[in-house]
């Protein structure tokens, strides 16, 4: 039961950490910090083919976990994209990122309107 909840608990922060990912470069003063968390963010996804948040909930879970859970696939196939795989939610991620990354650099260097 405990695991349960904490398996809960890190579904919440990765949310969060998803919320602050594609919203994060409209906090003006903390767009270096932002910028630095999607650069090291890519960096572990690449480095470790996973997400470290998906391996704890997955491991907090045990038998309640899917096993082909994939946070970005899941979340997307419940706004409505029931189709998409996690080949596909890997490539919509990735390509978000990056052009999330550009704004945030355009942002730094040409400065908010």
């Amino acid at each position: 039961m405990r695991n349960l909840v904490l398996g809960r608990i890190v579904y919440a922060l990765h949310v969060l950490v998803f919320v602050y990912g594609l919203l994060g470069w409209l906090l003006r003063e903390w767009l270096w910090l932002h910028l630095c968390f999607l650069i090291a963010l890519r960096v572990h996804w690449h480095l470790s083919d996973a997400c470290i948040l998906t391996v704890w909930e997955r491991r907090l879970l045990g038998e309640h976990a899917e096993p082909d859970r994939h946070f970005t696939r899941d979340l997307m196939r419940r706004l409505g994209f029931r189709h998409l795989s996690v080949d596909g939610a890997w490539r919509v991620l990735d390509g978000a990122v990056t052009w999330i990354m550009a704004l945030d650099i355009v942002l730094l260097v040409v400065g908010w309107p």
